[in-house]
């Protein structure tokens, strides 16, 4: 008899715990994304005293991609491979076997993956209470950009305040050198002096065989602007082809297109050799019509900044910030629209996001 009953037991303890798994997924997260709130594709689990979220989720968190392939998914987070199957402690990341403190779950046909797999990544996050916040690291790109690979024009101008005298002051001058030298960045702004001979040179560029073969891609990220406060969600990704001519940039983003008559001057403080960088000019041009597409996309304006001046930040990946708020807000607030510019050996990706002050 005591047999049959501890029997019984075992039995009714094996269809007990599954259930007592979801039970604590009563509990719902909360996730932040650049400290606003984010709307997961798919709702967010606590599994095991562990926040899950699908491998969808967690590439749209952290400017990853997220592949299905026969019988496993492949998440790629920071140039870092992770190899899961569904219902198992073990992942393959970069090729090695490693194990997770709690395993992959399925659920609704998604398979969720405990946040604990970005501790083996080293990628930061902050947790608390079943709160979980994010800020996505800078996008990695695989194929980093070369001063000494660009194209120089050089101009009658001898130094920066003969180039930006009628912008800035001398002393305001000398600061936004200072400050690009020490930070690594480029200085860009509107100009018309030399716009026929740049915009030529970019023509040629753009014919470039091996920028002309690479795939383009824009990733946008999606918001509900319902609200004072834009609700962060996912990515849409879309292509983009574009084609140079005298008359500027025709930029077709998915299947609408957006043309750009505009002339960035663009300039390295870095460069010895005095003058205008076509390679960087050619990028400001497009990175800045795939702003102006994703602030009119949501209605955000951006009359905050008077001076006309734009810096572009290098490093793994090249990235620019233009503050703007939402016009319809009762209370306005302010935020960051975030365009970074990827590269790989055959790719270029441009990713748009929206960041707190």
């Amino acid at each position: 008899m005591k047999n049959y009953f501890y029997g019984c037991l075992l039995i009714l303890l094996v269809f007990i715990s599954p259930i007592y798994a979801e039970d604590t997924s009563y509990k719902q997260p909360i996730l932040k994304l650049n400290q606003l709130t984010y709307k997961p594709l798919h709702t967010a689990k606590n599994l095991h005293d562990t926040i899950y979220l699908s491998g969808e989720d967690l590439a749209a968190l952290t400017y990853g991609t997220y592949e299905v392939l026969e019988d496993e998914y492949v998440l790629t987070i920071q140039n870092q491979f992770i190899r899961y199957t569904k219902d198992s402690r073990f992942i393959k990341l970069n090729g090695i076997s490693k194990t997770l403190h709690t395993p992959t779950c399925t659920i609704d046909d998604t398979t969720y993956l405990p946040i604990t797999v970005l501790d083996l990544i080293s990628y930061p996050y902050t947790l608390s209470d079943y709160n979980l916040s994010i800020t996505p690291l800078m996008p990695y790109s695989t194929a980093t950009d070369t001063l000494s690979s660009h194209k120089l024009f050089t101009t009658n101008y001898k130094s920066y305040n003969e180039v930006l005298g009628t912008l800035l002051s001398e002393s305001e001058t000398s600061q936004l050198v200072t400050d690009s030298k020490k930070n690594n960045r480029y200085i860009s702004f509107m100009s018309s002096t030399y716009k026929k001979q740049c915009f030529d040179a970019m023509i040629e560029l753009s014919k470039n065989p091996v920028l002309s073969k690479m795939q383009t891609n824009v990733h946008l990220r999606q918001l509900n602007c319902s609200s004072d406060t834009p609700v962060l969600s996912g990515i849409t990704t879309l292509p983009i082809t574009y084609k140079m001519s005298s008359e500027g940039l025709a930029l077709n983003i998915g299947d609408k297109k957006y043309t750009n008559s505009s002339f960035w001057s663009t300039y390295n403080p870095v460069q010895e050799e005095f003058g205008i960088d076509i390679h960087k000019s050619f990028d400001m041009l497009i990175m800045r019509t795939l702003y102006s597409y994703y602030r009119d996309l949501y209605n955000f304006k951006d009359d905050l900044d008077t001076i006309p001046i734009t810096t572009i930040q290098m490093g793994r990946s090249d990235q620019l910030r233009y503050r703007v708020y939402l016009e319809t807000s009762s209370h306005p607030v302010e935020f960051q629209v975030i365009i970074y510019r990827m590269t790989t050996g055959k790719t270029i990706d441009y990713y748009i996001d929206l960041v707190t002050q």
